[in-house]
Parts: C-alpha cells; sequence; structure tokens
C-alpha cells in the first residue's frame, strides 16, 4: 500500500474537510464557533455555576463548575475540549450542560494553556492536574462517581490521563471515583501530525510525538480497585483517520482487558457530533447518560 503524501496527510487530519454540512471548510469551523459560544453563553446564564476556579498558576489553569446545587452524590461528568491544542477554550466549551444538569450531573468545564504558548508536555501535566483536581472535588462532595469526556485533541489529552493514572506504576490515590471515559473522535497517534500544518503550532518530533501517542502506550485494567468503562465514539463524517484511529484505541484498550466499546454516530460530522449534546433526545447525549446511571 502507497505510503500517505503530506498532502494526503493534510486533508487525513483537517476534520472540516470531511463534513457533509458545508462545502467550505472555513465556514464549518465558523459556523461551529457560532453555535458553541451561543450555547454556552447560555449555559452560564441559566445554570447554577462557579466560573474560574483555579486549579493552576497560569490564566488558563481553570475549570467552570456547573451544578454544585445538586445532591450531594450527584455524579461529575468533566469535559475537555478539543481545537487541536491550539484553539478553542473553556469559554465556549459548556454548550451542552443543559441535558447532563437536568439529568442531575455536576458538570466540570476543563481549560488549558494552548500551544504554541505552551508545550504538549506541559498541557498534558496541566489537563492531569485539572483532572485530579476535580476528583478531589468530587470525593469532597460524597460523589459517586466521576466520568471524563474529551474532544477531538480533547479526547487525546483524556487517553494521556487514563494511560497515566491507572498504570501498574501509578502512585495517584482517589482514582477508583473514576467509573468512566467518553472519548469522541480522538486523535491517539500523533506522528502522523508531523508532516501536517497542526504541528506548526505544536514543534513535535517523532520521538516527542510517540511518547505522547496513547495508542503507543501501555495500558491497565485497573489499579488501586479503579474499574472503569470507555467508550470511543467517531462521527459518520469524519475523517477516516480519525475513525480508523478510534477503532485502533478501542482495540489496544480491549485487548488489555479494559471494558472499551467503539461507536460510530451517524448523520454526524467532527463537530456536529458534540454540538447536538445539548438534545436530551440525541443518540450519543442518551448513550453518555447510560454510562453515567
Amino acid at each position: 500500500m502507497a505510503q500517505a503524501t503530506s498532502t494526503d496527510l493534510e486533508k487525513l487530519y483537517s476534520p472540516s474537510r470531511w463534513s457533509n454540512r458545508f462545502t467550505d471548510c472555513d465556514e464549518v469551523i465558523r459556523q461551529h464557533v457560532i453555535f458553541i459560544t451561543k450555547r454556552s453563553q447560555e449555559s452560564m446564564s441559566g445554570i447554577p455555576c462557579r466560573l474560574n476556579v483555579p486549579y493552576g498558576q497560569s490564566g488558563n489553569e481553570k475549570i467552570d463548575i456547573f451544578g454544585e446545587d445538586l445532591p450531594k452524590d450527584a455524579p461529575v461528568f468533566v469535559f475537555i475540549h478539543g481545537g487541536y491544542w491550539q484553539e478553542l477554550g473553556r469559554e465556549v466549551s459548556s454548550y451542552f450542560v443543559k441535558p447532563f444538569y437536568d439529568a442531575g450531573c455536576v458538570v466540570v468545564v476543563v481549560g488549558y494553556d494552548l500551544c504554541p504558548k505552551e508545550k504538549m508536555e506541559s498541557i498534558v501535566a496541566e489537563v492531569n492536574s485539572a483532572l485530579l483536581y476535580t476528583v478531589s472535588l468530587a470525593t469532597d462532595r460524597g460523589s459517586r462517581g466521576v466520568y471524563i469526556c474529551g474532544h477531538s485533541a480533547g479526547a487525546h489529552l483524556a487517553a494521556m490521563f487514563m494511560s497515566s493514572v491507572h498504570a501498574p506504576s501509578s502512585n495517584t490515590d482517589s482514582v477508583s471515583l473514576i467509573k468512566g471515559y467518553i472519548l469522541s473522535s480522538g486523535v491517539f497517534d500523533l506522528r502522523p501530525l508531523l508532516e501536517t500544518y497542526v504541528n506548526k503550532a505544536l514543534s513535535l518530533n517523532k520521538e516527542r510525538a510517540e511518547k505522547l501517542s496513547p495508542l503507543l502506550l501501555p495500558h491497565s485494567k485497573h489499579d488501586q480497585g479503579c474499574e472503569y468503562n470507555v467508550l470511543v465514539v467517531s462521527a459518520e463524517y469524519d475523517s477516516p483517520a480519525f475513525i480508523k484511529q478510534s477503532i485502533q484505541y478501542n482495540q489496544l484498550l480491549v485487548e488489555a482487558d479494559i471494558d472499551s466499546k467503539h461507536e460510530l454516530i451517524t448523520e454526524v460530522d467532527h463537530f456536529s457530533l458534540m454540538e447536538r449534546l445539548y438534545e436530551p433526545d440525541y443518540q450519543l447525549t442518551k448513550m453518555i447518560l447510560s454510562v453515567i446511571q
């Protein structure tokens, strides 16, 4: 089989080029930002929330918490936004909160620094800190479980966290409260990105890309009594490369004896896959709530 050219890789790792909704890939991005901004503003104005909660020292190391008025044992649903580690932010990433709050979930939206300001390794460390901080908050509340969701680059960051805190060598306490991961349209092998536009901000080389690729890292079923399920999700109109990586990553987890399954959500693209989470009757919304409940 012929090796993919740089032009092929540019297309395969440009999610907006595969949408069935718009012919102009720039319009795909523009409409996505308009949508998530509007819906996030509605979440922040209409749902009890505590914003800009610091978990670290930098200006972007903050989380937004929705639904602290819910019962103390309410499950905590954590979201890590995408943007290929260089765009978007938590300020526009609470667009999906309402159906989860209505279903009795406390929702935490994670912010983190972006490339090229920070290196990828620093971003991974920041998100790891944010997730451990959130687990601690959930423990203090008496929550019955934490469920971590990431989209695109956020799915990569969630997978990096999963591979580290559940490793046999991990000394992390309290991860037994983590009950599930939802990894949506993720990128789990960073090596193909080296020859694409994405790497202009990341400045990765082959060695670093390998160390930062969950698909190349060992995974463990449990550690310190932690049993968790994983849902790996792809969009029908996502890039074939993204779908292939999700299938491969799910297989890696299954071979590690982790309870994981892959689901292909029809009639959505890389962006509408997550946009539609604000709909309580949407297939993926119901899937995630089923995992939680």
